[in-house]
């Protein structure tokens, strides 16, 4: 429960941002993407197994070496691309 609070300020000022972006260019796009991409964390992190395997290859491609950073980056892009399907959200 403690990491899911620990998003609450990066979840509200990204939705003030979307908000604002929305409101400016009257336009439902910046609003959308922030539902999207707030549904996608949700998604994984209500699966234990793959919010643990995020975190892991979020880490490795912040300490790693260029080839970690490589396969941090594909690991963690199929994650995002299964949530993405699971949600029935368009491709990334």
């Amino acid at each position: 429960m403690g990491q899911h609070l620990a998003a609450l300020p990066a979840f509200t000022r990204e939705l003030d941002q979307a908000a604002d972006q929305s409101r400016q260019a009257s336009d439902l796009a910046p609003l959308e993407r922030f539902i999207a991409q707030w549904a996608v964390y949700v998604h994984i992190q209500r699966q234990p197994k793959v919010a643990k395997e995020f975190r892991h290859w979020e880490d490795a491609a912040e300490t790693g070496d260029a080839a970690q950073a490589r396969r941090a980056a594909s690991a963690i892009g199929k994650i995002l691309d299964n949530a993405h399907a699971a949600l029935r959200l368009p491709p990334r």
